[in-house]
């Protein structure tokens, strides 16, 4: 199928450090998802850290992390990235990245992925925003926490979706996206009340 915005940028060549942690993470065929929720869990021990040096119970650390909107509670689970993996993800991003005081927003603008991508169980603890984005294989987001906005303009799915058992703790948005084959939002978790919204959305099968 020939893409009616032929100037999407590839994502193996983008400059996009997200873009780029999210092929580097796929890389791990085991779990794909365990780099980059290792890799956010680091991002957060970072913010942590002058919370600890005021000695902060392990509770009233939960309750700061609940202030920023972040369920602290589920990066329990998650294994920590080895010191070689943590410095291979931070090359992505520029020099001069603050670390400490990186935006955890992702939002990933006109590009195609190629390939399967896996998002299962992956945690995004800020808003993610794909905004005409092209998917040209299968994109794996069951089980995906999301704990803040979703939104997902002018993108295009060209193979199977799937979000079953997604947890959406904010609103998701599908505005102008287009579903070219089956896409899944069944969820056995009936009291999570989360808000879909679908505008000008078409579904092709």
């Amino acid at each position: 199928m020939s893409d009616t915005k032929p100037d999407r940028i590839l994502a193996e060549v983008s400059e996009d450090p997200w873009v780029k942690l999210i092929l580097w993470s796929n890389e791990y065929n085991l779990h794909p998802t365990r780099r980059w929720n290792g890799f956010i869990n680091y991002l957060l021990e970072l913010r942590l850290a002058p919370m600890k040096h005021l000695g902060l119970t392990d509770e009233q650390q939960r309750a700061l992390m609940e202030d920023w909107g972040i369920d602290r509670a589920e990066f329990k689970r998650v294994l920590q990235l080895s010191e070689d993996e943590v410095n291979e993800a931070k090359q992505f991003f520029p020099d001069d990245t603050d670390f400490e005081d990186i935006e955890l927003d992702v939002k990933i603008d006109n590009h195609t992925f190629s390939k399967e991508l896996n998002f299962s169980e992956a945690i995004f603890v800020g808003p993610i925003n794909f905004n005409d984005c092209l998917f040209d294989c299968s994109v794996d987001f069951t089980f995906t926490d999301f704990q803040k906005m979703a939104l997902f303009t002018g993108s295009k799915f060209l193979e199977n979706v799937n979000f079953g058992q997604a947890q959406f703790r904010a609103p998701v948005i599908f505005r102008r996206v287009t579903f070219h084959k089956e896409v899944n939002f069944y969820s056995t978790d009936h009291d999570s009340g989360y808000l879909a919204g679908f505008e000008n959305v078409k579904f092709k099968k």
